[in-house]
C-alpha cells in the first residue's frame, strides 16, 4: 500500500502531515475532507460553514487507525477547494481540545505511522523529500 503524504515544519512545534488525498472524516455531523493532520490539531475542507470556537468532535479512520477527538474550531473561511479546482469551499483549522490520554496516545501514534510510512516512500524514491 503506498501512503503519499507530505511532511512539513512549519513554525509550528510540530510536524504537519499534508495528505496526497484527503481523508474522509466526520466533525460531529458533518462530513468533511481532512486535508492535514499534526499531534495538536487539523485543517479540513466542508461545504457548510463552521462556527469558530465550537467545541465538535472529529472522527475519522486512517492506516488502521481509529480517531476520535474533541476539537475546537479555530476559524473557518471560504476559499479555493484545494480538492476540487475551480471550486469554492470552506476550510476549517481545528484545534485539539485536550484530548484524553487515550487519544493522545491514538494520536502520536497516527502521526509516528504516517511519518515513518513518509521517510520510507522517500528512502524508496517513491516521494520526494519536502
Amino acid at each position: 500500500m503506498e501512503i503519499h503524504t507530505r511532511m512539513s515544519l512549519e513554525k509550528r512545534r510540530t510536524h504537519r502531515i499534508d495528505f496526497a488525498e484527503p481523508v474522509k472524516a466526520l466533525l460531529a455531523d458533518v462530513e468533511v475532507d481532512l486535508i492535514d493532520f499534526s499531534s495538536e490539531g487539523a485543517r479540513v475542507e466542508h461545504r457548510p460553514p463552521m462556527k469558530a470556537h465550537k467545541a465538535m468532535v472529529l472522527t475519522f479512520e486512517y492506516l488502521g487507525i481509529f480517531v476520535v477527538i474533541e476539537c475546537v474550531v479555530v476559524r473557518s473561511r471560504l476559499q479555493r477547494s484545494t480538492i476540487r479546482k475551480g471550486t469554492i469551499a470552506y476550510q476549517s483549522g481545528l484545534r485539539f481540545n485536550n484530548p484524553e490520554e487515550k487519544s493522545r496516545v491514538t494520536v502520536r501514534k497516527l502521526v509516528a505511522s504516517m511519518a515513518t510510512a513518509q521517510m520510507s516512500e522517500v528512502s524508496q524514491g517513491v516521494l520526494a523529500p519536502v
